[in-house]
Formats: structure tokens, C-alpha cells, sequence
């Protein structure tokens, strides 16, 4: 029975999450499709065939489809490959997409994420601002044994004042700056009895189990920190730090994917959907507002995805249509083409990687890492 709960609870966590996230941005584009009068034929929210819909007044088709991987919207005029830019079986039409100006397209295209972005920072803030943060403040409570920090000679109620001369404000800017750090040497700028020092220090990878119980090397210094505190924020506030999480979230990714590419960082960090399932799950588990916050997450995730100038999604559209503003004109129908098939094999091979990576945590099929 537990079990089956278990399950239960990460089916009904993720579909709760996808289809929030898919809905904004999917609603982003409808949206700055209908404010420059273009038609849009369907709105769906996820693949593959109906299961219900409604057609409303514009002649838009408002579907929920079977498959909770994502969604999309079919503009009238909408390009494709086998239009080769002639449209010949759709009228010229000022509601047609393919028919309004470059810039149009553009802002068109950059609505789903930018919408992603925009509905993250607003729940945020609304967390922040009903519910607050758990904070801690970045004072040591206690020195892990042979760990860097006590060779560094760090003591408790030392207070960490900047890291490689960032200005930290809490334990969570610590742990952030401390994982995203590749095995470099960190400055730490203390405080202690008033007087202020430096100490070098490197953080060392070691093994620990994450919330799903999967085995994870992460970097420490051993170093705990004061129990948290629970802060209120007035709604400006809360509006800032929502601005800054968003912005993190955004910052963390793209310094992580850079170190995966360079190989700084492991493939195997690279996670896809069963993961996703499986955060879902565990958030729902924790309550309404683990999901909130999870759901803000990977809307900022997925906004920043489609904009990575790979064709198939929206960063690669833009980029096409950033070439058509400087040239005048779109670009030859067989670049195109290539650079379709080329981004159907890239994103095909990150969804297949990461879908290994997922199978191979979830079923515990990988060694216990030796970090």
C-alpha cells in the first residue's frame, strides 16, 4: 500500500508541475500570437491525441492530449518544413503567423520563455512574501574532524564574511558558491572577534545520499552552520530576493552546464523526466509548498532550455529569424532543413543521456561513487 501511495504521489506531483510550467509557456506564445492578430488554431497542453476539448469563439481548439510531456500551440500560417516557406495551401492571410513582420515573429517566439521567467519570479514572491524563508545566517556552529575547513584552521562562531571576495548573506549563498566550485582553491573572507582574515580553502568531494535516496558526490569543507531561522518579507522585499532566486537558478544552470561541457563536471549530473517524476513526487510528499517552490524551479529550467539556440526550440527559431531581421529575408529552406536534423540529433541524444542517467538512479543500478 505504501508503495503504491508512493507511486501515486509522483504521478499526480509531476503531471501537477508539467502542466503548470507547460501551460505559462505555452500561454506566453498564445498570448503575443492574439495581441498581433494572429490566429491560433490549437492550444494544447500535452501530445499525442485528444482527450478533451473546446473550440471557443476565435476558433482556437483548447485540447488536454494523452501523453504529460509537454504542449504546444498550432498558429495559422506557422512554418514547417514542407511549407518551404510558400505556404501554398493556406491563404496569404493578415491572421497568419509566417505573414507578420520579423519582429513579430520574434516576440512571438521569445514569449514561452520569457513567460516562464515572469511567472517564476511571481510565485516566488508569493512564497516569500505569505510564507517566508527559513534562513541561516553564515556563522559556524561546528567544525567537521579531518575535513579542509579544520586543517584551514576555520573555528566555530567564526563568520563567513565573502567567498573569492563575493559578499555571502546566508548559508545558502555558501553551499551554492561551495558546489558550483570545480575543485579550485576558495578564498574565505572570516570574521573572528572583530578582526577579519583569509583563509584558503579546498573543498573535497564526498558521497551523500540525496532527498531520493540516490548516491551523489557533492564538495564540502565541513563546516555546520546555526540552526535556521523563519524570516518575514515585506511584499517589495520578497519581490527582491524572488528577482535574485530566478536569477540563480539561471546563473547555477548555466555555470554547471559549462562545466559539464568542458568536463569539469560529470554527464551522470545530467537529469531528464523519470527524475523530475521523482522530485515531484517527494515534493508532494512534503506539501503544497515544496511543490510551489519546485514548480517556480523548473519554470525558470524550462524557460532557459528553449532558449539554448538549438533549432526545434524556441532559441533556435529565434535564431533564425535574428539572421532573416539582418539579412531581409529568411534563411535558404536546405539550411534549414540541415539545421532541423542536426537539432533533432542534439536534443534526441541529451533526452537519451538523460534519460540513462535517470534509469540508472532510480532502479540504483550505479555503484556506490567513489569520490
Amino acid at each position: 500500500m505504501e508503495s503504491f501511495l508512493s507511486v501515486l504521489y509522483t504521478i499526480a506531483g509531476f503531471i501537477a508541475v508539467i502542466t503548470i510550467v507547460v501551460f505559462v509557456h505555452e500561454m506566453g506564445h498564445f498570448l503575443v500570437a492574439r495581441w498581433n492578430n494572429v490566429k491560433v488554431e490549437v492550444f494544447s497542453i500535452g501530445l499525442g491525441k485528444e482527450i478533451f476539448g473546446v473550440t471557443d469563439r476565435y476558433g482556437t481548439r483548447w485540447r488536454v492530449s494523452w501523453i504529460p510531456l509537454g504542449g504546444y500551440i498550432k498558429m495559422l500560417g506557422e512554418p514547417t518544413l514542407e511549407h518551404n516557406n510558400s505556404l501554398p495551401q493556406i491563404p496569404r492571410s493578415s491572421h497568419a503567423f509566417i505573414d507578420k513582420k520579423t519582429w513579430q515573429k520574434i516576440a512571438i517566439v521569445a514569449a514561452g520563455p520569457i513567460a516562464n521567467f515572469i511567472f517564476s519570479i511571481m510565485l516566488f514572491t508569493l512564497i516569500f512574501w505569505a510564507f517566508g524563508k527559513m534562513v541561516a545566517a553564515p556563522v559556524i556552529a561546528e567544525i567537521q574532524k579531518d575535513m579542509p575547513a579544520a586543517e584551514a584552521g576555520l573555528m566555530p562562531e567564526d563568520k563567513i564574511l565573502a567567498l573569492d571576495g563575493k559578499k555571502i548573506n546566508s548559508f545558502e549563498d555558501i553551499s551554492r558558491y561551495i558546489q558550483l566550485n570545480t575543485g579550485q582553491d576558495i578564498s574565505f573572507l572570516i570574521e573572528r572577534n572583530g578582526k577579519s582574515s583569509t583563509l584558503i580553502i579546498r573543498p573535497i568531494l564526498k558521497a551523500v545520499t540525496d532527498i531520493l535516496g540516490d548516491k551523489q558526490c557533492v564538495r564540502q569543507v565541513g563546516i555546520k552552520f546555526a540552526e535556521t531561522s523563519h524570516q518575514e518579507f515585506a511584499f517589495f522585499q520578497s519581490f527582491e530576493m524572488a528577482i535574485a532566486q530566478t536569477q540563480n537558478i539561471i546563473s547555477d544552470s548555466l555555470t554547471a552546464l559549462s562545466q559539464i561541457i568542458v568536463g569539469e563536471r560529470s554527464v551522470k549530473q545530467l537529469q531528464g523526466i523519470v527524475s523530475t517524476a521523482r522530485v515531484s513526487g517527494e515534493a508532494a510528499r512534503m506539501g503544497i509548498l515544496s511543490l510551489l517552490f519546485l514548480a517556480g524551479f523548473l519554470s525558470v529550467a524550462i524557460g532557459l532550455f528553449n532558449l539554448f539556440p538549438i533549432p526545434l526550440l524556441d532559441g533556435g527559431h529565434l535564431m533564425f529569424y535574428l539572421v532573416e531581421l539582418l539579412r531581409g529575408k529568411p534563411l535558404n529552406i536546405k539550411i534549414q532543413e540541415a539545421a532541423f536534423k542536426i537539432g533533432l540529433i542534439l536534443i534526441g541524444g541529451i533526452f537519451i543521456l538523460a534519460l540513462y542517467n535517470d534509469l540508472i538512479g532510480a532502479f540504483q543500478m550505479q555503484p556506490i561513487p567513489e569520490c
